[in-house]
């Protein structure tokens, strides 16, 4: 596991970087029972990521970074 001192925040990972860790957690949130609890997606998301030495927020998630015309 990551440690947890080192987390990489979501919004300083490449669009590539969050595309890759997407499609890994994919699986993973296909075996969870469904939810409409924001609060619980996040949670899990957030557990997901810190194994793959990520941190995410929800401000991050609400408020994604904005690209310039061409990125």
């Amino acid at each position: 596991m990551a440690d947890p001192d080192r987390l990489r925040p979501w919004s300083s990972l490449t669009e590539s970087e969050q595309t890759e860790l997407l499609e890994a957690y994919q699986p993973v949130l296909d075996t969870e029972a469904l939810t409409c609890s924001f609060d619980r997606k996040l949670q899990r998301m957030q557990a997901f990521l810190k194994t793959r030495g990520v941190s995410v927020t929800e401000e991050e998630i609400r408020s994604p970074r904005r690209r310039k015309a061409g990125e």
